[in-house]
C-alpha cells in the first residue's frame, strides 16, 4: 500500500481512472471493486449508492452503480463485460465507507469478467501513479480515514479568528458531524486546536499541514 497525502493505493490492485475505480484480483477473472478515496475531495461524501443485484450482468461502458454525493451525481460505468457475483450491503447501507480506501468494508461488488480480454480497459498502479499524483497535486486532494460532512475554507484568516468561526460554524452543524477545516497554517497552529478541543468538546480527529496549509478534521461534540 502507498499513501499520497493521506489516499492509499495499493500496487497489487488495478485501476479504471476514468471512473474513480481500483479493482483487486480475488481468483481468475473475478475480482474486488470499489471506489479510489480521492473522491472525498472531488465528489464530497457519498451520502447514497444504487446498485445492481448478484446475478445481474452489466455490459462495458453501462452503469455499474448509481452515486450521489454532496457534490457529484452520476453513474459509474463498468470497464469491461461482467456479471455481479457479490455485493456488499455494508456499503449500501453506509456508501461513505467507499472512500476510506482498501478497508474490510470499503468495496462495493466482487465480479467476474465475462471476456479474456478484461485487463485491456485497466491499469496498474505503476501505470497511473504519475497521474493521480498530478491529479492530488494540482486538485489539493487529501484523504483522511474518516469522510468528512463538510468543507470549510478559512484561508487569510489568524488563528483565533478561525478558532471562532469554526465554534459558529459547528454549532449551526448537526451533532456527530465531521468539518474539514483548510486554513495557512502558523506555528502553534495544532496545539491552540487542541486547547479549543478540550475547551468546547469538540474532537480534533486528524491534523495534517500539506505545502503551507493546515488540514484538521473535527467531530462536532455530542450530548453524552
Amino acid at each position: 500500500m502507498e499513501e499520497i497525502r493521506g489516499c492509499g493505493f495499493s500496487s497489487e490492485s488495478f485501476y479504471f481512472l476514468e471512473e474513480m475505480l481500483w479493482l483487486s484480483p480475488i481468483r481468475g477473472r473475478v475480482f474486488r471493486v470499489g471506489i479510489l478515496p480521492i473522491t472525498q475531495t472531488l465528489w464530497g461524501k457519498i451520502t447514497s449508492v444504487r446498485v445492481k443485484q448478484p446475478g445481474e450482468e452489466v455490459a462495458a461502458n453501462r452503469a455499474l452503480c448509481l452515486i450521489e454525493s454532496r457534490r457529484f451525481l452520476g453513474n459509474i460505468r463498468a470497464p469491461f463485460d461482467l456479471r455481479i457475483e457479490r455485493l456488499n450491503t455494508e456499503a449500501v447501507e453506509r456508501p461513505w465507507i467507499l472512500q476510506r480506501g482498501f478497508g474490510e468494508a470499503a468495496w462495493l461488488y466482487e465480479v467476474a469478467a465475462l471476456r479474456d480480454d478484461c485487463l485491456t480497459k485497466l491499469k496498474r498502479w505503476s501505470e497511473v501513479r504519475d497521474e493521480v499524483e498530478r491529479m492530488i497535486s494540482e486538485k489539493g486532494i487529501v484523504c483522511f480515514r474518516e469522510v468528512p460532512d463538510y468543507v470549510h475554507a478559512a484561508i487569510g484568516i489568524d488563528c483565533s479568528q478561525l478558532l471562532m468561526v469554526l465554534s459558529d460554524r459547528l454549532e449551526g452543524l448537526p451533532e456527530g458531524s465531521i468539518i474539514h477545516i483548510v486554513a495557512d497554517y502558523n506555528e502553534g497552529a495544532e496545539r491552540d486546536l487542541e486547547k479549543w478541543s478540550r475547551i468546547t468538546g469538540n474532537e480534533v480527529l486528524d491534523f495534517r499541514v500539506e505545502k503551507k496549509l493546515a488540514h484538521a478534521l473535527i467531530r462536532r461534540k455530542t450530548k453524552s
